[in-house]
């Protein structure tokens, strides 16, 4: 980009400079080239997906027809997404693939096991990068094999709640057949209703 300087009282004579008219005059016109240079300079810089504004990335998520989130997603993963599909082209080698990883999850933080015999991979992801993690299955989908099975492994930690009823009278109402999905002990006296020990968990968290 060009050097310019935006301030217009330093093109004029002297002898104006000091007029106040000259003077707010020139400052109108100073912001007026100022705002010109700004568009100048954005243009230049949508023209690299390092670089690009908002307005430019918007444009490309929907070519790649790409949903954004941006409660989620800094502009700066946007590009990198991006740039990440763009470079997907074929032949796709391991370097290729570990290069990806560096992007997307960050260097240090996945480990990729190969096993040649059965056509298997492997990779496991640090728990940091959930968007990052999320475009790398995009792209393994796009990049991998039809004969090679891909196992993606990526860790986190949650809560599991539990708990139990206690029945004071020596008699129950509630039946087995209420609750399929669990193993149920018969209940007794200031017993529990649900045996921990066969207990099976559906996905959902238990509350009663």
């Amino acid at each position: 980009m060009y050097e310019f300087d935006p301030s217009v009282c330093k093109q004029i004579p002297t002898w104006f400079q000091d007029i106040l008219e000259y003077q707010e005059l020139c400052q109108t016109e100073t912001e007026q080239f100022t705002a010109f240079l700004d568009s100048m300079q954005a243009v230049e810089n949508n023209f690299f997906f390092q670089t690009m504004d908002i307005g430019a990335i918007s444009i490309w998520e929907k070519i790649f027809r790409i949903i954004p989130n941006p409660e989620t997603e800094t502009l700066d993963f946007r590009r990198t997404r991006l740039i990440n599909r763009v470079s997907t082209k074929a032949p796709f080698t391991l370097g290729f693939l570990y290069r990806k990883l560096d992007e997307l999850i960050g260097v240090g933080k996945w480990k990729v096991k190969v096993d040649h015999q059965n056509y298997t991979l492997y990779i496991e992801a640090e728990p940091c990068n959930k968007n990052g993690w999320d475009e790398l299955l995009v792209l393994l989908n796009t990049i991998k094999p039809a004969h090679i099975m891909v196992f993606p492994a990526y860790p986190f930690s949650t809560t599991l709640y539990l708990g139990g009823a206690l029945m004071p009278s020596p008699v129950t109402t509630q039946l087995p057949q209420y609750l399929p999905t669990y193993g149920v002990v018969p209940a007794y006296p200031g017993g529990v209703m649900c045996s921990v020990t066969t207990l099976r968990l559906p996905p959902m968290e238990v509350t009663n």
